[in-house]
């Protein structure tokens, strides 16, 4: 469908644009029904509209809602029509992929649109590869924890070291830490090259 004009807004598939303010129960009215009836956009106008209920007022937005619609499903299109301002909505990526990534920063948006429309990722697809990113991202924050325990430790270690006099268990600590810190160095030399690879 194209864009439909009124005179203080416009529907498009991307939601409502709004131009300047209107008092007018009918206008509002019309613009409702139309955004209803609409098979692209319909789900961003009815959020738009809804978040604009301190302009309009919630008895006539109210007034306004189908009976159809719950009021919790037009609470979550504006929740999603909120997140996304209507200049960063994508046309070529469904409203539910646009709900799945609802509560993501802008940069990682725009990253998830571009592999969304490349890869052409099915809302499952989509929930599926973030489960994944977060599940990594809980196993670097599981390694994590223990490295900066045993960074720490390095840490505690060198300095109870420097205060030791020259004592053959100093120079055995310091071996170890120097056997260690090449077997970290190692880890991470293997680590860049397989991401290099990759």
């Amino acid at each position: 469908m194209g864009n439909v004009r009124f005179r203080w807004a416009m529907i498009t598939e991307r939601g409502l644009a709004v131009q300047s303010t209107c008092d007018s129960l009918d206008e509002w009215r019309s613009v409702f029904n139309e955004a209803l009836g609409r098979q692209d956009g319909a789900r961003f106008a009815l959020g738009d509209l809804w978040n604009m209920r301190h302009v309009v007022g919630d008895e006539i937005i109210e007034e306004l809602r189908p009976e159809k619609i719950e009021l919790h499903t037009i609470q979550n299109y504006a929740w999603v029509a909120k997140n996304w301002p209507y200049g960063m909505r994508d046309t070529r990526i469904s409203f539910t992929h646009h709900e799945i990534l609802a509560p993501l920063e802008v940069e990682d948006k725009i990253k998830w649109i571009g592999l969304i429309v490349k890869h052409h990722l099915t809302t499952q697809d989509l929930r599926d590869a973030l489960d994944d990113e977060n599940r990594l991202q809980g196993d670097a924050h599981v390694i994590r924890a223990p490295l900066n325990a045993l960074l720490k430790f390095l840490e505690g270690a060198r300095l109870a070291v420097d205060r030791l006099p020259a004592v053959p268990e100093k120079e055995e600590i310091v071996r170890a830490i120097v056997a260690l810190d090449a077997a970290l160095r190692k880890m991470a030399d293997t680590y860049m090259k397989r991401e290099k690879a990759a």
